[in-house]
């Protein structure tokens, strides 16, 4: 696999990049990238999509050609020309061997194609070609063998080979000169041409399944107290991306691929529906119309924004997996998308480990087919596995066994190998599964079924229009390769023994802090549901699927925690709606009575919940708790209570969903006493009382000490 990690470096300097009949590899202006990419060009300015137009560039090519047989040319390439194409400039091709093993063709990917060229066009010059049908200026050329007699006034390159010996990917320069010197090219990009003489059959053709994200990613905005508007919708272009990429599919219906929409993506450009933008609006009508044609179209089930489902079944999160997939089916549902009803499969899309089995049983994912990177599997444990087969896969001890299958690393690396020339990638990706098939097209060891690659884009991979008509139209006519459903690779692709991943590691998890501030929301939320009414208000959805978009994979732990947060401001904001009146003086003139409590409510929805009163200077004769419906602006209530004594008391007041759990409003009365209680009677009484007696007792006393004293005067006279 060092292949794939030269790759890598290669595609960051803006190599040759190949496709998949004729693969366009751009090579840049700059002295520093033609050196990265072992090429030679002069051109100025840095091409693609998003950024200033490349001197030269490719915007459609001829996705496989076959022998001429009268139609002129059988091979054609739309160039285009950016700011500082010389006046007068000149076009040509050089034609290299056919390569011979993947390998071969994975390192032209970042180098030049070397050795003698079999062959090379007149240059041509670019004012006199005509319009291309995709852009820019047509080069059309014959391709010929050595028993084919070109059409004369067309450039044409012979493959120098027997017939029956010309199949193959061969790798092509193609060069941009200054008027009458072909010596030294201006700018140049290399290319592939895949020569196909025989289509094959079906058993020997490759199938390929290509998973196809419609999402965007997901985005939280920080600090909104709205749960309606705290989830960005996609951008404008990301909209208008994600609607002609669902228009291509729909354009060639007749290719088979596996879509897997995010629900909150098409959920929020439907929302877009009839504004003014109107980017993406069209996307909801096109998919739910091509997801009632299974056969072409699968749709696996889907969870409402894209997760880490191993990460959420390793935090022991199997709720949050449930509430994923409930509401994923409920939006779909919503909009007419329908989901497959054949076996339910999975497609991870980054690290895994044994935790994804977990999540894999949860009862609403139920997934029996699984595809997994081809990076986070073993070596085969028998010759009959290989990266193009199937198997069978148990994520640890204990674990039940799943079908499943390898994403192709290469594969998905074309998806962003140069989005300065999306054409450039599709075609890449295009000739290498041409050179895939080329390399072994026919069944080999024990066993039947065909041999078999699956693709599945990076994550957050942005589609552009130029890739997908490239690719869909390489694939829809496409004589070695055929494309599949999932559901369908699965059942045609030859199944090469069991499998097992290199880490036996539970994988990617949540942070604990995180996992708890999930299950702290969750908690909260369930009794808010259970204290609102109707059942049916927006909010509780609104605030749900907030929830949920906390977890999308697309988001760091930090934004994941930050929008779990979000959710709680929502949440508070909904609860800051119901409060109690406060301002009044409430006086108790007698030993028992009733006060009056005011709850006031802004919400538009009725709360049902449980009036709790607490105090240590009261009791209340009929209970300290009842139930409460808040269905007005003002309602209020008189709790029966009995003083045991008298002054300012204070009464705690909560309103709480039923259990007590979850406290919707609280507040503190404070009630003035003025009637005297039978203990203070008493106390008073038993004062007055001691009083008296002692008062009794002193003049009784005094009395004696009077007697006393006259009578020592009278015997003293």
């Amino acid at each position: 696999m060092s292949l794939r990690c030269a790759r890598a470096a290669g595609i960051a300097a803006l190599a040759f990049f190949l496709g998949a009949s004729l693969v366009v590899g751009f090579a840049s202006a700059s002295a520093g990238a033609a050196t990265a990419a072992a090429a030679t060009a002069d051109s100025t300015g840095s091409g693609g999509s998003g950024g200033s137009q490349s001197l030269f560039t490719l915007a459609w090519q001829t996705a496989t050609v076959q022998p001429l047989s009268g139609t002129s040319p059988n091979f054609t390439l739309d160039l285009e020309t950016g700011p500082g194409e010389p006046a007068g400039s000149e076009v040509g091709v050089t034609l290299y061997g056919a390569l011979h093993t993947r390998s071969n063709f994975e390192q032209t990917l970042n180098t030049a194609p070397s050795g003698t060229p079999i062959t090379r066009t007149t240059p041509v010059a670019v004012s006199t070609l005509p319009p291309g049908k995709h852009g820019g200026r047509a080069l059309g050329i014959d391709v010929v063998t050595s028993a084919t007699t070109p059409t004369g006034g067309t450039p044409n390159l012979d493959l120098d080979c027997t017939p029956g010996t010309c199949t193959g990917v061969y790798p092509a320069v193609v060069s941009l000169y200054r008027s009458g010197d072909s010596t030294a090219p201006i700018a140049h990009f290399t290319t592939y041409l895949t020569y196909v003489e025989n289509k094959s059959t079906p058993a020997a053709s490759l199938r390929f399944a290509w998973i196809v994200p419609v999402a965007a990613p997901v985005a939280i905005r920080s600090g909104e107290r709205d749960p309606a508007t705290a989830i960005d919708p996609p951008t404008t272009s990301a909209a208008t991306a994600l609607d002609h990429l669902v228009t291509s599919l729909s354009q060639y219906a007749q290719v088979p691929v596996t879509i897997e929409p995010s629900p909150q993506t098409v959920q929020a450009m439907n929302a877009e529906k009839g504004a003014e933008k109107g980017a993406g609006h069209q996307a909801t009508e096109t998919l739910a119309d091509l997801s009632h044609n299974q056969t072409t179209h699968e749709i696996p089930a889907q969870s409402y924004v894209p997760i880490d489902l191993g990460a959420l079944a390793g935090a022991g999160e199997s709720g949050e997996i449930t509430g994923q997939m409930t509401q994923g089916a409920a939006v779909l549902r919503t909009l007419g998308v329908a989901t497959t009803s054949r076996t339910a499969s999975w497609v991870a899309n980054g690290p895994v480990g044994s935790a994804l089995g977990t999540g894999l049983a949860q009862p609403q994912v139920g997934a029996k087919q699984v595809v997994v990177p081809d990076s986070a599997l073993a070596s085969p444990d028998t010759d009959r596995g290989t990266w193009s087969s199937t198997f069978q896969i148990a994520f640890g001890k204990g674990s039940p066994t799943f079908a499943g299958a390898a994403s192709d690393g290469e594969l998905a690396a074309h998806f962003t190998a140069d989005p300065r020339d999306p054409a450039l990638a599709a075609t890449q990706l295009l000739a290498d599964l041409a050179m895939i098939h080329f390399e072994r097209p026919n069944t080999t060891g024990t066993g039947a079924g065909a041999r078999g690659v699956v693709a599945v884009p990076p994550a957050g991979w942005a589609p552009n229009a130029s890739f997908d008509d490239q690719l869909l139209a390489g694939l829809a006519t496409n004589p070695v390769v055929t494309p599949v459903t999932l559901d369908d690779f699965f059942t045609s692709v030859r199944d090469g023994g069991p499998r097992h991943l290199q880490s036996g590691g539970p994988g990617p998890t949540l942070p604990p802090g995180l996992s708890h501030q999930i299950s702290t929301a969750r908690l909260r939320l369930t009794d808010f549901d259970s204290v609102v009414r109707p059942r049916s208000t927006p909010v509780l959805t609104q605030l749900d699927q907030l929830l949920l978009a906390a977890e999308a994979a697309n988001l760091s732990s930090p934004a994941q925690s930050a929008g779990v947060a979000t959710f709680g401001r929502s949440l508070g904001a909904q609860l800051a709606q119901v409060t109690f009146a406060a301002g009044r003086s409430i006086t108790l003139t007698a030993r028992t009575g009733s006060i009056p409590i005011t709850i006031l409510s802004t919400a538009p929805y009725t709360v049902v919940g449980r009036l709790i009163v607490s105090s240590d200077k009261f009791q209340f004769p009929q209970g300290s708790s009842r139930q409460l419906t808040i269905d007005h602006a003002t309602t209020p209530v008189r709790i029966q209570v009995e003083a045991r004594t008298s002054g300012d008391l204070p009464i705690e007041a909560q309103l709480a969903a039923g259990n007590g759990s979850l406290v919707i409003a609280q507040g503190q009365l404070t009630v003035r006493s003025t009637a005297t209680s039978i203990v203070g009677i008493i106390l008073t009484a038993a004062a007055l009382v001691v009083l008296l007696a002692w008062w009794a007792r002193t003049w009784q006393a005094g009395r004696r000490k009077k007697r006393a004293a006259k009578g020592r005067r009278a015997a003293t006279e």
